[in-house]
């Protein structure tokens, strides 16, 4: 039966290739604009997703509360770094620690007397010895255990092979310098995996935190500093996480004390999976989600574009319908039944819409690097889920193929045997709904 119904789908498509062909061209211009829209969408689904969540399961963000004078209360996703060590020792419950920063710093190596010296202007991070066991950033070579020596350094694969080509890393120097005309050595005793860009976490270069609180202790003082690590806890009883925030308050007087522009009001522990919010946050050096205003915006365009096709589609195929009067009549009088006259008219949507899928994944191929590109944003499809995207084409499908297909079916399903044979027949409606989606 199914394979009766598709040489008919395939019969009927191929003696209208025009109409097939502006058909799959509309609907596939309007998926893949679909799909595009849902590169924001699983930019935020999958969000840090790439670490266990086993493995980070109890641990929480540090968010302090603050508010200035004529603005709405905001967001600091850190704390000063002193807050991390005082708290572990003071509170209860609390397992270890890890504050995480950026800074841009002079990274040089080679020596004069082997090889030219190269220096480049780079992003670092700094981050305490935890940072392997608490999170899920597997190495391309070296060890996790490296990173107990104060002076080691790990690097990205990007920074690898920038630096040293096809050389083994492992084992050399690099020079960083620092603010103030600080200079050190660091041994590379790590190659990180490339992480994903939609991370709150990343690492181009990473280096003990102890760096940065000698070289910020040269600056300002404590208290005082505004680049503020991100602070996060692993925490022996989550169920507890309200109480445990609520003892943060103590450094509240600290803080205000020195810095007057504004006052932390609160603390709070957000899980690490939990929803950031871009427009709430004031400071972070943490990667954020896309603002979800951004991501409405587009959807909503998205989806307007994809309702347009799918009336355009719905259109053609009244119009079609109407064509095919007697060939339906053929059909019932053979013993067709209405379910199985909106089978086949429902089919032909689907396989119309499918074809559509492969033109809009041919489009969109070349459509989201130039989107992506307008934001600074070098990410794409090809960066996502692959389960999630096939699960979101798969629902465009079907949702396009019902709005589409259905509305035409049931008329040509209605339409009364004795009428089609006397040569009569219409479809009831056609004029009153064709003219309402090609207003709509």
């Amino acid at each position: 039966m199914l394979r009766n119904y598709l040489k008919v789908a395939v019969r009927n498509l191929l003696k209208n290739k025009s109409q097939l062909l502006i058909n799959a061209l509309g609907m596939g211009i309007a998926i893949a604009c679909c799909l595009t829209a849902y590169l924001f969408v699983g930019y935020n689904i999958e969000f840090d997703s790439f670490h266990s969540k086993a493995k980070t399961r109890d641990i929480y963000r540090l968010h302090s509360h603050v508010k200035s004078e004529g603005q709405d209360p905001r967001q600091v996703i850190g704390a000063p770094y002193v807050v991390g060590p005082m708290a572990a020792q003071d509170f209860s419950g609390i397992k270890r620690y890890l504050r995480y920063a950026l800074d841009q710093v002079g990274v040089s190596y080679g020596s004069n007397s082997s090889e030219e010296i190269k220096s480049f202007y780079e992003s670092v991070a700094f981050a305490d010895s935890t940072l392997f066991d608490m999170f899920d950033f597997p190495l391309a070579s070296g060890s996790h255990e490296a990173f107990k020596d104060k002076y080691s350094v790990f690097i990205d694969q990007e920074r690898a092979s920038k630096y040293f080509g096809e050389e083994n890393p492992i084992g050399k120097t690099l020079t960083l310098s620092f603010t103030g005309g600080v200079a050190k050595q660091f041994t590379v005793a790590g190659v990180v995996k490339d992480i994903p860009l939609n991370s709150s976490i990343h690492l181009p270069i990473v280096i003990r935190f102890e760096i940065f609180e000698e070289i910020r202790n040269k600056v300002l003082p404590t208290w005082q500093d505004w680049m503020l690590p991100a602070i996060f806890f692993d925490l022996e009883s989550p169920d507890r996480t309200d109480q445990t925030a609520a003892l943060f308050m103590k450094f509240a007087p600290l803080r205000n004390e020195v810095v007057q522009q504004e006052e932390v009001f609160g603390y709070s522990l957000e899980p690490f999976h939990s929803a950031l919010d871009a427009a709430q946050v004031q400071w972070s050096f943490l990667g954020m989600p896309i603002d979800t205003r951004g991501v409405f915006v587009f959807v909503a365009l998205a989806v307007m574009i994809l309702f347009v096709g799918c009336f355009n589609l719905a259109n053609t195929s009244l119009a079609m319908a109407v064509g095919r009067l007697k060939e339906i009549g053929l059909r019932r009088v053979s013993g067709a039944t209405s379910r199985q006259v909106m089978t086949q008219f429902l089919l032909e949507t689907l396989l119309i819409v499918v074809l559509s899928t492969v033109v809009a994944w041919l489009i969109s191929r070349a459509i989201v690097p130039e989107f992506t590109a307008m934001w600074g944003m070098p990410y794409g499809l090809e960066d996502l889920s692959g389960l999630n995207l096939m699960l979101t084409i798969l629902v465009l499908v079907l949702v396009v193929s019902v709005l589409s297909g259905l509305f035409p079916s049931l008329l040509s399903a209605r339409v009364q045997t004795v009428n089609l044979l006397k040569g009569y027949a219409k479809v009831q409606g056609f004029n009153l709904f064709s003219r309402s989606l090609v207003a709509l």
